[in-house]
């Protein structure tokens, strides 16, 4: 099976889709909003990228979490994740740091979906994952909201 074949049977089913565009355009007050993609596509999830037409537009990452093998959509890991992501981005953002860390903009809860702004760059998962990476003393993790026992490096 070629790759295209497989993203074609992952990605989200057209109903979905529709209701992911519609809950974005929704709560960007009624601006057009273009999804891409998917553009990942894990076990867990899909990412999509966007593009919302806002007076200053906005280029967003949409990501759908799914139950591990499976269609389902997985509201609790996307509740999950996307708390994680606004806990990490308020502790980051209130930090004189290098790394950025995606602006949470929209969760869904009943689509599993959460939508975050668009970053550039090497994730802070892949950073953190690197034996190289050099954490900025005793601390770090736990004002970013991480627990040292249980966050793993490698």
């Amino acid at each position: 099976m070629n790759s295209v074949n497989r993203l074609d049977q992952s990605k989200l089913s057209g109903s979905t889709l529709e209701q992911v565009q519609k809950a974005l355009y929704d709560h960007f007050s009624g601006v057009a909003v273009h999804l891409d993609g998917p553009i990942g596509i894990r076990p867990n999830s899909e990412i999509y990228r966007a593009h919302i037409d806002t007076f200053a537009p906005i280029e967003a990452a949409v990501k759908h979490c799914l139950v591990p093998g499976t269609r389902l959509p997985d509201q609790s890991a996307a509740k999950e994740q996307f708390l994680a992501l606004e806990r990490v981005h308020g502790a980051l953002a209130k930090r004189n740091t290098r790394y950025r860390v995606p602006t949470p903009l929209y969760f869904a809860p009943t689509l599993a979906t959460f939508a975050m702004s668009w970053v550039d760059g090497e994730s802070l998962t892949k950073k953190m994952r690197h034996p190289a990476v050099l954490i900025d003393g005793p601390g770090w993790f736990e004002d970013i909201g991480a627990d040292r026992k249980s966050t793993r490096l490698n």
